[in-house]
């Protein structure tokens, strides 16, 4: 059966994407680590700062045309139409291009006033000119991944992902060694946006033959469709740079850089458990977009147990990210950011929710509602911003953690409502609950078991997860969550 397929071509490219995420995003965290490590709390927060400010502008990059090149590529390619499907990457990375380096002169220009009167500091002169580069050269491996995910390709989607973790790992690696300390992360950013296209530019041919058999060609009319469609996404994408790096934002514009530095540590813990959501999130749009053109309707039941899997695969997750805040803190980054472990615990509360919503405004945009997708996103992106103005200046990161789940909440709600609307679709509300009675099993565990020490903190936390986690998934069975013959199911669907 139709749904039946498209419910197994979903799991299988998201589990493809997800085993690569998650290597790519242990390299990230090893990179984080090393920053941490190798760079006082001014200079990392400095860093991230510049890369928040920078972050910014990334949704004017396409015009939303980016979103519409996902959508077509898709589209034309399973209709089999090689010469739209070329003239569509192309024409979104030209726009990109154009867009991005006019705003990259703009930053290159007023680098200095910026310097001076917004971070408060002269090395983020040179920083800010180097990362607006890096991020104009981002442009071309930007249209290789699109192509790659419109394709359906998802191993080489995801892996310029992870080869793009390694060349900044290791090109950071070189730099310290070389005694370049704060400009260190810079160069390596800049490195990766150059190297990674480069590579995987001599494979484009061997994943999409017909590259090579097609030229581009002055097309209107596509252009027009390109830009009709995305122009709605572009409040979407710029709505989404704001939901990314407001917090940062606001705390550079309102704090210290060392507790930008401190709630940097804490991020990127509550984004890896977002990972389990990216790989359902990136295959959704051009496979609802694939269905959609060749009207086979949707993905059904098989969407509803992907819902449930998320959540059944991040709460505990969650609860053990949240219990062992000062511990993971610790171990990884050293007690100088032990500071960041209360914006941590209020962070991961909205990774579900944030998950979920992340996947609904996919599934909308790659089924021909882009504008919806764009309300949900701009609905989050308006509380993060009041929210973060708001409470950043007397709170501090505690305020930016707390506007940050306030937008994750409020996105998952609203998409919840939209995809009842709009595509019929409804949410397991009943296993949901289930699966949440099941994590206070799993919290009621850790709380039990954290009076006991065995090892080092570090040790114990791992031993302790593991038996909490024997005693969540027991009760997910016997609340029937899910069956021993739905994860066979599963596990050969990924096969």
């Amino acid at each position: 059966m139709p749904d039946q397929r498209y419910a197994r071509r979903l799991i299988r490219g998201s589990s493809i994407v997800f085993i690569f995420s998650i290597i790519a995003a242990g390299l990230a965290y090893l990179l984080r680590i090393l920053y941490a490590r190798m760079l006082s709390p001014e200079t990392f927060g400095l860093f991230y700062a510049v890369f928040a400010f920078v972050s910014l502008f990334i949704g004017f990059k396409g015009l939303g045309t980016n979103s519409a090149a996902f959508k077509y590529i898709a589209e034309y390619n399973a209709k089999g139409d090689a010469q739209r499907t070329k003239n569509t990457t192309l024409y979104f990375t030209i726009i990109q291009f154009i867009v991005f380096g006019i705003i990259t002169l703009a930053l290159v220009f007023f680098s200095d006033t910026l310097a001076q009167h917004y971070f408060k500091n002269a090395s983020a002169n040179l920083m800010l000119i180097i990362i607006a580069i890096a991020f104009l050269c981002q442009t071309f491996e930007s249209m290789i991944s699109t192509l790659f995910s419109g394709l359906q390709r998802m191993g080489w989607y995801a892996g310029m992902d992870l080869a793009g973790n390694i060349i900044v790992l290791g090109a950071s690696l070189i730099f310290f060694a070389l005694g370049m300390t704060a400009m260190t992360p810079v160069y390596a950013l800049l490195a990766t946006f150059v190297l990674t296209p480069l590579f995987f530019w001599f494979f484009v041919p061997y994943v999409y033959p017909a590259w090579k058999k097609t030229s581009i060609t002055w097309e209107p009319a596509l252009l027009k469709k390109l830009f009709l469609f995305g122009m709605p996404m572009l409040g979407a994408m710029v709505g989404t740079s704001v939901l990314g790096y407001i917090d940062t934002i606001a705390l550079t514009t309102l704090r210290t850089l060392q507790e930008v530095g401190f709630y940097n540590v804490a991020i990127p813990f509550a984004a890896l458990l977002r990972f389990i959501a990216k790989p359902i999130s990136v295959v959704i749009m051009p496979l609802a977009s694939e269905m959609e053109a060749i009207k086979q309707g949707a993905l059904g039941a098989g969407l509803k147990k992907l819902y449930i899997f998320l959540t059944i695969g991040m709460l505990p997750f969650t609860i053990a990210t949240a219990f062992f805040a000062e511990t993971l803190i610790t171990f990884f980054f050293g007690a100088t950011y032990l500071p960041g472990a209360i914006a941590l615990r209020i962070l991961v509360i909205g990774a579900i929710p944030g998950a979920i919503a992340l996947i609904n405004g996919n599934m909308l945009v790659g089924s021909g509602h882009p504008a919806y997708g764009m309300k949900i996103i701009l609905a989050g992106a308006i509380t993060s911003t009041i929210l973060n103005f708001t409470l950043v200046s007397s709170l501090g990161m505690r305020g930016a953690a707390i506007a940050n789940i306030a937008s994750s909440i409020i996105t998952f709600l609203y998409s919840v409502i939209i995809i009842k609307k709009v595509l019929k679709g409804n949410m397991p509300w009943l296993n949901w609950l289930k699966t949440f009675f099941a994590g206070t099993g799993f919290f009621l565990t850790l709380y039990l078991l954290k009076a006991y020490t065995l090892f080092i903190p570090m040790v114990d936390a791992i031993i302790f997860s593991a038996i909490a986690t024997s005693v969540y998934g027991i009760l997910l069975l016997l609340l029937r969550v899910i069956s021993i013959s739905e994860i066979r199911t599963l596990v050969a669907q990924v096969k």
